[in-house]
């Protein structure tokens, strides 16, 4: 009798952990696909914003990382809605930052004539 307890106790030590287990491997998923999905939309962002403004040759931005890891610890600390709002500030930023650009060379064009 005694053996059958300690089998039944094990058993449910065990059934209990893997819940938890698949739960932290789910959640752990999550946070790497936000981290991609982070990271190739804003580099996405990124390539339309430096062929809209013209830029022939650039280097591979390391910021988009941080993005990812940014859109990363908002899905799993906050929402997943943290990723697309994340891209979306990052694309309004670059669309501002073009535009100032056109500005001054608008001005610049200007200055020269």
């Amino acid at each position: 009798m005694c053996s059958s307890r300690r089998i039944r106790a094990a058993r449910e030590f065990v059934a209990e952990h893997s819940v938890g287990r698949r739960k932290a491997n789910r959640a752990m998923g999550a946070v790497i696909l936000h981290f991609v999905l982070g990271t190739l939309g804003c580099l996405a962002v990124f390539l339309v914003f430096i062929r809209l403004s013209g830029i022939g040759s650039f280097s591979a931005p390391f910021g988009l990382v941080f993005f990812g890891v940014v859109c990363a610890a908002l899905a799993h600390y906050v929402s997943p809605w943290g990723t697309p709002a994340v891209i979306a500030i990052y694309a309004l930023l670059s669309a501002h930052e073009l535009r100032q650009e056109r500005r001054a060379q608008k001005a610049e064009r200007k200055n020269a004539a």
